[in-house]
């Protein structure tokens, strides 16, 4: 498992869950056997560790090379030292304090867990071994890691789809509306995952919601790899169509599945059926990621009749700014809108665990706004398998902004990154939305200010199209002071 588990503290935990019963039960002491399990903290076998992947850097070595030809045989030495101490030393302490052992029942001990979780584990390693350049693309480090962990999320969800029952979608959905308008959204995007051709039960529900004031736009989120046959692609296209106004088709675009004749297929299908696209794509930190790179180069040749958003776009940051500049400059050309999601990305990108993220994983914001494109932040999961935090407030995914993205002008200039509605839909802005006699849809901020703005300011009103809507007040600070009698 040392080759599997690069965290240590991980491996201890795994092992006195799974390991120490057994060791009990085959007449080892519990003192022995949870020494036992802690030895693997003094040895690194992992290729995925963060110790390894900077020695090998350091070493200027191939990180194959490095931890099976380098570290590998080091290691193996100390694990048969540290078994002959332990067999020795062990049963010298067990002696000299007296321990008697005893056997653990384990009989009533049983387990649910899908069998596909014993290889959750190793897949970092498969993805080591797979790709580095020999069996498959090279891919960077962080981009396996990155990807195992979507793996996972994406397998603990489909675990839990198996228990949503349409009463369930509702309630959930409905609270995250409510939790939305209190904080003054009037417009969200929902991304509703698609992993058959057919329509999910959540596409149906959420149609149904009563949505309290705000304009909410449904996406089918589809694997790529969906789209690969154009008949198929034409029943989805078709059915997203079908499902009345504000349905738009998207799709899940990542190195994993790339598929230069899905991606056709998709945006073929898309304009047949008078669809604007908005697509999760390149939400990785690889230099091979091809999604906005090839949506570049295809709109140069096969302008998009409809309107683009293309949310995360993490990989032009891992490239370089002249890699970056021509793709922007297509995307400004188009009218495509690119959105960063800095929650998500800063929590998922560069992340390994028991290591600190050197990689913030945000999009060439300010590269975009220099080159025209339009741009937006969001907030792309709330509380899942991806992201067991996030927010409906706009304000926390601006002020998350604010420092990942060092953003400057924040109230006069970079407020419209969370009220853009144009940006989003592609339709013309408001000429005058504060006209005399409007029905204004403001948001109020009692007690902040421009310059402490968007900190701070959790206090609001809300007014929907001319409506009070919600109100949040701050309750008065009083200074105590504490007296002993």
């Amino acid at each position: 498992l040392s080759l599997s588990v690069s965290s240590a503290t991980g491996l201890v935990v795994l092992l006195m869950a799974t390991l120490f019963p057994v060791m009990v039960n085959v007449v080892i002491s519990r003192w022995a056997a949870a020494a036992i399990c802690a030895s693997p903290a003094a040895i690194i076998l992992s290729p995925t560790s963060g110790d390894v992947v900077l020695a090998a850097k350091a070493a200027e070595m191939p990180l194959i090379d490095f931890a099976f030809k380098t570290t590998l045989p080091i290691s193996i030495a100390a694990i048969i030292c540290m078994a002959i101490a332990h067999f020795f030393w062990q049963r010298y302490l067990d002696n000299k304090e007296h321990i008697s052992h005893e056997m653990l029942d384990v009989n009533d001990i049983t387990t649910t867990a899908p069998a596909l979780y014993a290889i959750l584990p190793f897949t970092p390693i498969i993805g080591v071994l797979i790709f580095d350049g020999k069996w498959g693309p090279e891919l960077h480090i962080i981009t396996i890691l990155v990807g195992c962990m979507l793996l996972a999320a994406i397998h603990a969800m489909h675990e839990d789809r198996r228990h949503w029952t349409r009463a369930d979608i509702q309630r959930r959905a409905s609270a995250a509306l409510a939790r939305a308008a209190a904080n003054g959204v009037t417009h969200l995007r929902s991304h509703v995952d698609w992993f058959t051709a057919d329509a999910p039960d959540a596409w149906q529900e959420i149609a149904r919601l009563d949505t309290g004031g705000i304009t909410l736009e449904r996406v089918a989120l589809v694997p790529l790899p969906l789209f690969q046959d154009p008949v198929e692609a034409e029943a989805i296209a078709r059915a997203v169509a079908n499902s009345g106004e504000r349905c738009l088709l998207g799709g899940f675009i990542h190195s994993s599945n790339w598929d230069a004749a899905a991606m056709e297929n998709l945006l073929c299908s898309a304009a047949r059926w008078d669809l604007d696209l908005d697509l999760h794509i390149d939400e990785e930190l690889s230099e091979v990621s091809q999604g906005l790179t090839w949506l570049a180069d295809h709109l140069s040749r096969h302008p998009f009749p409809g309107h683009i958003c293309c949310s995360h776009g993490c990989a032009l940051a891992a490239g370089s700014d002249e890699q970056a500049a021509p793709i922007l400059r297509q995307l400004a050309a188009h009218g495509v809108t690119l959105i960063a999601l800095p929650m998500t990305n800063l929590l998922l990108q560069d992340a390994t665990f028991g290591r600190t993220p050197r990689q913030r994983g945000i999009t060439l914001l300010h590269e975009a706004q220099a080159a025209g494109v339009a741009t937006l932040l969001g907030c792309d999961t709330v509380q899942d398998a991806f992201c067991p935090a996030g927010s409906y407030d706009p304000l926390d995914t601006l002020a998350c902004g604010l420092f990942s993205a060092q953003l400057s002008d924040l109230f006069d200039r970079q407020s419209r990154l969370i009220c853009d509605r144009a940006a989003l839909t592609g339709s013309p802005a408001d000429a005058a939305p504060f006209a005399i006699g409007a029905a204004a849809s403001v948001v109020i901020f009692p007690g902040s200010d421009r310059f402490t703005w968007p900190l701070n300011s959790a206090a609001r009103l809300v007014v929907n199209r001319g409506r009070l809507t919600h109100r949040r007040v701050w309750q008065e600070e009083m200074a105590h002071e504490s007296c002993s009698r």
